[in-house]
């Protein structure tokens, strides 16, 4: 697979329908939903885990695929297809990514999709607190999430080495929490924000995305 459908296939994979965390009111009791809407799937079991940033399964992505919307769609030719991105335009050297999204996607509570929405559900993709198996589609293909994920994973072993010593000595024995995350130890680990990823809202329609230099993507 080229790498360009591989970063595609990321922004189809997880990144619509999520940016509102669980317990949110996108899809609250009291959102009405027009009326005829019916979806039937056959499934063999029963869905373990529709969180779009978690799951792994072909059971759930199956249902997730048909009830939220990536930037893209990857169609039957191998392609990308609009999905809430109208169009996008690529650099000509392949590294940055601005897409356009429609104006008219709303949440089922009826607030408006906006590129706030998907940034909050790629920082939560990145959360090491999610666990996302499929978190290195992005650390591998956007520029500065790897450098982020990394410091975010350790001020959680630093926190977890605080409040649980015996527990962090059980899972990682005399290292550091800078040596489990970066292979070596460092006196002082530099601050990485996500304002280091390389996503950012251009206003409220519009995602620009740049690719991870070790990563160099051409359509």
């Amino acid at each position: 697979m080229r790498k360009w459908v591989v970063l595609f296939a990321a922004f189809a994979l997880f990144l619509a329908g999520c940016g509102r965390t669980p317990g949110s009111n996108a899809g609250s009791a009291d959102a009405s939903a027009p009326k005829g809407q019916v979806l039937r799937l056959p499934l063999m079991d029963e869905p373990p885990e529709l969180d779009a940033q978690k799951t792994t399964d072909a059971v759930s992505i199956d249902i997730l695929n048909a009830v939220q919307e990536g930037l893209v769609r990857i169609g039957p030719d191998g392609k990308p297809h609009p999905g809430m991105a109208e169009r996008w335009e690529v650099s000509p050297d392949g590294t940055v990514y601005t897409f356009h999204l429609r104006k008219d996607a709303k949440w089922s509570n009826g607030d408006p999709v906006t590129a706030q929405d998907f940034l909050a559900g790629w920082k939560r993709v990145l959360a090491p607190e999610t666990a996302s198996e499929y978190s290195f589609l992005l650390t591998d293909y956007i520029a500065g999430a790897k450098a982020y994920a990394d410091y975010q994973r350790y001020q959680m072993l630093v926190k977890e080495q605080a409040s649980d010593p015996a527990g962090y000595q059980k899972a990682y024995g005399d290292k550091t929490p800078a040596e489990v995350v970066y292979g070596e130890k460092l006196e002082t680990v530099p601050e990485v924000t996500f304002d280091a990823v390389g996503a950012k809202a251009k206003d409220e329609h519009t995602l620009e995305i740049h690719a991870s230099q070790t990563h160099t993507l051409h359509l």
